[in-house]
């Protein structure tokens, strides 16, 4: 996961008076011809998947996934038609956020969608979960604020949230604080990689294979880095390549920039200075 700015969408002509009319048309239906409404309308945030998709170059916000986990939904970080978390039955979901770009999130099938992990047994995805802290904080309608709210699972457009989670060296997902010595970021990290899917196999594995690739770069680094210090020509152009390569790694619209730079970070030693300079950017 990485940070989403939101500031950076651009809105296709016309689309927020299209919204805003959606939202209008919606808003005095009883509960269920709402939910029907509102899917019926389904074209809108379908129309503004292409600014969302833009920002990742079409990775998912939530695992990085391009290729491995393809099919990209537009998720509603918080549900549009209901609640499925226990004491919820009754929440006919956050209707008037179903037409909000903000609480729109480009998410792939998995992290989205109920799906199984074949090698594991874990089923995960998103769905209509959305879990709080204080479930008696939550909002039931427009007319309460939504800063009252706790919720647990990681939002990559908060810019503070990603760096909850760790990836290490073996393609896992785990929190990054341990509950002992911070038990609420801990708790978000660890209900997010169960609910987001994070620790599905598939993922584990493209996640191992950019650690490892991460490695062999560094290890080539080292070697160009001792040859160059000393002021090898041939050298200098070799660990410019390295230290071009890392950073093509760590660039945010990478697939798994995150593992990337946790990889690089877990790398770095009093014998290599160099990859300071890589990560400082």
């Amino acid at each position: 996961m990485r940070y989403i700015d939101l500031t950076k969408v651009q809105h296709p002509p016309g689309w927020d008076n299209r919204a805003e009319r959606a939202l209008q048309e919606v808003s005095p239906l009883s509960n269920g011809a709402r939910n029907e409404a509102i899917n019926d309308r389904r074209k809108i945030w379908k129309d503004f998947k292409p600014c969302l998709e833009e920002l990742t170059s079409k990775k998912c916000w939530y695992c990085e996934s391009r290729e491995v986990r393809s099919d990209k939904h537009v998720d509603h970080f918080r549900p549009k038609n209901r609640v499925g978390e226990v004491g919820c039955e009754e929440h006919s979901g956050y209707w008037w956020l179903a037409f909000n770009w903000k609480n729109f999130r480009y998410s792939c099938a998995f992290c989205n969608t109920s799906h199984e992990d074949q090698v594991t047994g874990h089923v995960g995805g998103k769905a209509d979960r959305f879990p709080l802290r204080d479930e008696a904080r939550r909002c039931w309608h427009s007319n309460r604020p939504l800063s009252d709210e706790q919720p647990t699972l990681l939002d990559p457009t908060v810019e503070a949230d990603p760096g909850l989670l760790w990836l290490d060296e073996d393609g896992m997902a785990r929190p990054s604080y341990s509950e002992e010595t911070a038990s609420w970021p801990h708790i978000r990290a660890r209900e997010s990689i169960s609910i987001y899917h994070l620790n599905h196999t598939d993922l584990k594995e493209a996640r191992l294979a950019v650690c490892n690739e991460c490695k062999r770069i560094v290890n080539d680094g080292d070697e160009a880095w001792r040859e160059y210090i000393q002021g090898a020509a041939v050298a200098q152009d070799r660990f410019a390549k390295v230290v071009t390569r890392l950073k093509e790694f760590l660039d945010y619209r990478a697939e798994y920039s995150a593992t990337a730079r946790c990889t690089i970070m877990g790398l770095r030693s009093s014998d290599r200075p160099w990859l300071d300079s890589v990560l400082r950017d």
